[in-house]
């Protein structure tokens, strides 16, 4: 398989918004979520886990 690099845009996240600031530190909640993404126009979705 022959595969061109550098052929899709690479994905921007978006900005995590804390959920509480406080002078010594600042929480943030994050949650794992299953997903499916085309890593390459070429090539098939494959599952994955992320935010």
């Amino acid at each position: 398989m022959n595969i061109i690099p550098f052929l899709d845009q690479l994905p921007i996240p978006q900005v995590l918004q804390p959920k509480e600031r406080h002078k010594c530190h600042t929480y943030y909640e994050v949650t794992m979520k299953e997903f499916f993404h085309q890593m390459h126009s070429n090539l098939p979705p494959h599952q994955g886990m992320g935010l």
